[in-house]
């Protein structure tokens, strides 16, 4: 029924196609809270290890995953307490967590001169309990789910009010679920939830929602079946109510869909801006020495990845001083030390820089006039169609690579080239004329 369910999410389609982690890190999460409850019900030591592991797992996709460890130890304890059980089954898991995970972060320490990654300083790092960014996160996803989360009210109502002698388990799954949601949501009250395409940062809740929604749903499975003889029909039937009710339009949606997929053009190029990211990478990967380039762009993932060029994250997801340094003055100086034969910086064309991001640099405007911009010249441009802004590329005058790469960009890479250049950058400021776009 969860699986059933989840598909219906309209955000789960995006989020499979988004290319992050998002949706195996809720499937982690989901089995390790289930796995959770089954240890505190049974209060067997191979169940509380099975949760170490599986948590230790979870974790891995994401830090936040470790919430569900106090929340799971807790409850544990209470209905331990009340059952007068022993306690070494939750010592021999918690054991078993320390070495594993203790051995993990002793070698990232060893690799990485740090324990927590790189976005956890930029994402964490605010002064303020709340963050703006953080709680409208929150506010989308209770407006987004609120049929779930009506439905996981009622189930938990269901539960408390039943005189079911064999309730018990389900009382611990509802209070442990619930506990974990608010903590979970509290914790990010506290983040700068950038870039939360389709609620990502707390999409990994709905499954766990949907459990807490079980019961409820599993009473109107029962009055369906009770009334109708046709029982294999209740559930499609309900799955279609569900749809009708949580995105109807995606009704709708299936039949263009199989248009596209069966017409000439879901075969062409996509222009969306991960596709072009993917693209971008591929092309510089084919350039002589590319290994050897050193290239600045605020996105550490599919470009570097591909291109196997020495990269340097402007937001810091790859740089651990850009991560936890906030004077703007030291990480300017930073960027320009590093030297990077190639920038890629997001600006949109004959308006302005990109004004937001993670961390000081994330700011484009305001540092786009340090003079230091005048050892790099424009090359050109990529055109992003689905995002409000373009790539825009810079070469550095004094680098060994200047000819070639900006030769092989010109007849690779670049969508084109603006003249004169629209934005201002170093000492240069844009003359007060047309642009005109010159295509590759």
């Amino acid at each position: 029924m969860i699986a059933a369910i989840i598909f219906l999410v309209p955000a789960t389609e995006v989020l499979c196609l988004v290319g992050l982690e998002t949706v195996i890190y809720a499937f982690f999460l989901l089995i390790t809270f289930i796995s959770g409850i089954i240890f505190i019900d049974r209060k067997q030591a191979r169940h509380s290890v099975i949760f170490s592991c599986l948590l230790l797992l979870t974790m891995l996709l994401r830090p936040e995953a470790a919430l569900l460890y106090p929340i799971i130890a807790i409850a544990f304890l209470i209905d331990s307490a009340r059952h007068k059980s022993s306690l070494m089954p939750l010592m021999i898991g918690l054991l078993v967590l320390l070495a594993l995970g203790g051995s993990y972060l002793t070698w990232k320490y060893i690799h990485f001169g740090q324990l927590l990654p790189n976005p956890f300083y930029l994402k964490a790092s605010g002064q303020s309990f709340i963050s703006p960014d953080g709680l409208q996160s929150i506010k989308y996803f209770i407006s987004e789910y609120a049929l779930l989360f009506l439905l996981a009210i009622l189930g938990m109502l269901l539960v408390f009010f039943s005189r079911r002698t064999e309730v018990r388990r389900d009382k611990i799954l509802a209070l442990t679920g619930a506990s974990f949601a608010a903590a979970y949501c509290l914790f990010f009250v506290h983040i700068n939830t950038l870039m939360d395409v389709y609620g990502r940062f707390l999409y990994p809740l709905v499954p766990m929602v949907i459990l807490l929604a079980a019961p409820a749903v599993a009473k109107a499975l029962g009055f369906i079946e009770s009334i109708s003889e046709h029982k294999i029909f209740v559930l499609p039937v309900l799955m279609v109510a569900y749809l009708l009710v949580f995105a109807p339009a995606d009704i709708f949606k299936f039949n263009d869909r199989l248009i596209w997929l069966t017409s000439k053009h879901s075969m062409q190029v996509n222009k969306f801006y991960m596709v072009k990211e993917l693209h971008i990478a591929k092309t510089l990967a084919r350039f002589p020495q590319i290994k050897s380039v050193r290239i600045a762009f605020a996105d550490a993932g599919v470009i570097p990845y591909f291109s196997g060029a020495l990269w340097l994250d402007v937001v810091g997801l790859n740089d651990g001083f850009i991560a936890r340094t906030r004077e703007k003055n030291k990480l300017v100086d930073y960027f320009f030390e590093w030297s990077p034969d190639l920038v890629i910086h997001p600006g949109r064309a004959g308006l302005s820089w990109l004004q937001y991001g993670h961390g000081p640099l994330g700011d484009y405007p305001s540092w786009a006039n340090d003079p230091r911009w005048d050892d790099y010249e424009y090359v050109g441009t990529s055109r992003m169609e689905d995002i409000p802004y373009d790539l825009q590329y810079f070469v550095k005058k004094s680098s060994r690579f200047r000819a070639p790469l900006e030769g092989f960009l010109r007849a690779n890479i670049l969508d084109g080239w603006y003249d004169p250049f629209p934005l201002s950058i170093g000492t240069y400021y844009p003359k007060e004329i047309q642009p005109t776009w010159r295509s590759r």
